[in-house]
């Protein structure tokens, strides 16, 4: 029973040690909270991008990180209550220093072995970076449109300016 017991418990703690990595060197940011909504758990990626410290970022409510606030946080967890999983939701999170982090957020509820909901898992995907390129993609397409239009009128202009010069 003694070796039974130590295999088993050998092999919790290499399963949770595996998750822990996982979790610890994720690209993306990881957050969970409780049913009332404070953050229990935010991975270092997760911290980073918000500007917090561990002692920081635990216990606060996670209507304070999002862009739109305690509307916006309500509103997801309603959808989230209805459909149990999103996917891919835009959104904007707020930093420790007021900056808005641009991004896109899966969320889905955390069950406990009873099936009664425990909290909320969130995995943020930063696209700051990807947004602003993204944006300047649009400016650059529209000075090219801008000067296709000069071009075109320029052509034109100088096809009556031929027809004016012939006379």
């Amino acid at each position: 029973l003694a070796l039974e017991s130590a295999r088993l418990y050998e092999e919790v703690r290499d399963a949770r040690d595996f998750l822990q990595s996982i979790a610890e060197n994720s690209a993306d940011g990881i957050m969970t909270t409780d049913v009332h909504g404070r953050v229990t758990y935010a991975s270092p990626r997760a911290l980073e991008m918000l500007g917090y410290s561990a002692a920081e970022g635990f216990g606060r409510y996670a209507a304070e990180f999002y862009g739109g606030g305690i509307e916006e946080a309500t509103t997801i967890m309603r959808r989230l209550v209805a459909e149990e999983r999103i996917r891919n939701y835009e959104t904007s999170l707020r930093t420790m220093d007021g900056r808005l982090v641009v991004g896109s957020v899966s969320l889905s509820l955390l069950w406990d072995a009873r099936g009664a909901v425990v909290g909320t898992l969130g995995i943020f995907k930063d696209m700051t970076e990807w947004k602003q390129l993204e944006e300047s993609l649009r400016q650059s397409q529209k000075l090219e449109a801008l000067g296709r239009l000069a071009g075109g009128i320029a052509h034109d202009f100088n096809n009556l300016m031929t027809i004016i010069s012939g006379r």
